[in-house]
């Protein structure tokens, strides 16, 4: 069986000024290179058949799955980012209504992690997944073991954007993308059961794209690591 991923969206901002901004947006997937149109690439596996009750089965399993549960989100988000503007984002995902995550945590090790990959952007001046190895061995080489039904794929867990300079416009563009909004939101079986979560933003005007932010939503690593990456 194969797992859906978490798209990769390119925005470049050409301009940072009062006048309106040139934005370029890509979305790439690491598992598939089928090309839907000059800058749209995506895998068909993401899309679900639609079910008899014109939802998708996917949006079925879930609705059924909520209802009766109380969600366990949390109230403090200091550990999901370590600047305000990566916790404003993550607020943003994990209090939307149509999260369908039953259980969420902020993980500090994961937001570590999401705001040195964001600088490793900034300096490269790039919006790759790639940057430094795949998202999901650079968790593992960073001291978060990932669980069983992650290791097996190079991208589950990361979600990158470029160009947007508030965390508002950043959840909507990810909102927009169908791979984003169903590994973010949990909208498929796969990614309904990544409760960790962690963001990283880090701005650098001498650069092609500004603002850079990373989001990882990954499963509960299987082994604790006191390594800290942030010293």
């Amino acid at each position: 069986m194969k797992y859906p991923i978490a798209n990769k969206t390119f925005i470049s901002k050409k301009l940072k000024t009062s006048s309106a901004s040139i934005l370029l947006i890509l979305l790439a997937s690491c598992f598939s290179s089928h090309e839907q149109s000059d800058f749209i690439k995506n895998s068909t596996e993401l899309y679900p058949v639609k079910s008899d009750s014109g939802l998708s089965e996917d949006k079925v399993h879930q609705q059924r799955k909520v209802i009766g549960k109380k969600k366990k989100h949390p109230l403090d988000f200091s550990k999901c980012g370590l600047s305000e503007k990566a916790r404003r984002l993550a607020k943003l995902i994990v209090n939307s209504s149509e999260q369908k995550r039953i259980e969420i945590n902020c993980n500090l090790k994961l937001s570590q992690i999401a705001e040195k990959q964001a600088i490793a952007l900034a300096e490269s001046g790039v919006i790759d997944h790639n940057l430094g190895g795949t998202p999901n061995q650079r968790l593992i080489a960073h001291g978060f073991n990932l669980p069983e039904q992650d290791r097996p794929h190079s991208n589950t867990v990361e979600a990158i954007l470029g160009g947007e300079e508030f965390a508002e416009n950043v959840w909507l563009k990810f909102q927009s993308s169908y791979a984003h909004k169903r590994h973010l939101l949990g909208e498929h079986e796969f990614f309904s059961k990544q409760t960790e979560i962690g963001v990283g933003h880090f701005y650098k005007w001498h650069s092609p794209h500004i603002d850079y932010w990373v989001i990882y939503i990954s499963g509960k690593a299987t082994k604790n690591n006191p390594l800290d990456i942030s010293q």
